[in-house]
């Protein structure tokens, strides 16, 4: 701004100089144009530099290492003004907060939401004279997703978590079955015909599938930048594991605003619970217990040694 009004100045006195040494009607005229010129831009420009809206214009999903630059976006009725401001990025995780300078890129080397405010943000005229600040600012909220963290799992998964039995619904294959006496309305293709051939009674051969005990993934969300890193990212893996065996399970987090049970039954809902505590506050002091009873738990810790 300094440097435009610079320019007008200097422009200014070179008409007045030229005004009086002309000493005609075309010296005066030009330099009451250029008195009226700062008057007219901001009257012009007043309009759009009241109703513009300020936004952040970046990618809202990303994985940590990724490049994203972010940018001031503007939504104006009329021609924008030029907008000056910088970007003020929180990390809901760690708490931490800085200011992002323009053309750097976001801090996205720890997992979490980075919420994107513009601030100190001024619209100036459209000849950059009079500057004035942006009420109307938009945050944008940029979740950055940890990576997959291997961790130990019990290689007998389903042996641990699935306790009991039930018929399977339909009947069909089955690697473990159960043998009773017929009953009207089972299929002819269940009879055990060499055992109802020794006992003199009709067998029947009834699939079993494995009924799922209660599983749970428990986790405190605290702890460095780094150990959160760990955590969530093997949350991530062991959740796939998981999935990939048929495993439903509740993801049972502690964090800064609560004990969250957030149920997890296929790949959709595992990313959105991992979504929703990467915007968690971080909790504070000991988590409490959160046992099942008769149930199976993972206890993910964020050790650098896999613990």
């Amino acid at each position: 701004m300094i440097l435009h009004w610079l320019i007008y100045l200097t422009v200014l006195i070179a008409c007045t100089v030229f005004s009086v040494i002309y000493q005609g009607w075309l010296g005066w005229i030009l330099l009451l144009f250029m008195l009226m010129i700062p008057l007219f831009s901001l009257v012009v420009s007043l309009p759009a530099m009241l109703s513009v809206r300020l936004g952040v214009k970046c990618a809202t999903m990303l994985t940590m290492g990724d490049l994203e630059y972010p940018q001031l976006s503007t939504q104006c009725l009329l021609p924008a003004p030029p907008i000056r401001g910088h970007l003020r990025i929180t990390h809901s995780l760690t708490g931490e907060s800085l200011r992002l300078k323009p053309g750097k890129p976001l801090p996205t080397e720890h997992c979490g939401q980075l919420v994107c405010t513009p601030e100190r943000v001024v619209a100036f005229d459209y000849l950059g004279l009079f500057r004035l600040g942006v009420a109307r600012r938009e945050s944008t909220c940029v979740t950055v997703r940890p990576h997959g963290v291997p961790m130990y799992l019990p290689a007998d998964l389903e042996t641990r978590i699935s306790r009991s039995w039930y018929p399977k619904p339909g009947g069909g294959f089955s690697e473990n079955h159960e043998l009773r006496l017929y009953r009207p309305g089972d299929s002819l293709n269940q009879i055990h015909w060499k055992l109802t051939a020794k006992t003199g009674k009709l067998v029947i051969r009834e699939a079993m599938a494995a009924r799922q005990s209660a599983a749970a993934v428990v986790l405190a969300l605290q702890g460095s930048a780094d150990e959160m890193d760990r955590k969530l990212g093997r949350l991530l893996w062991a959740g796939h594991r998981l999935l990939k065996q048929n495993i439903q399970f509740d993801i049972r987090a502690f964090t800064g605003s609560g004990m969250l049970s957030l149920p997890v039954n296929d790949e959709n809902r595992l990313l959105a619970a991992v979504d929703t505590l990467l915007a968690q506050p971080p909790m504070t002091g000991d988590a409490p217990s959160a046992k099942i009873s008769g149930g199976w738990q993972l206890h993910i810790g964020g050790d650098d040694d896999g613990a």
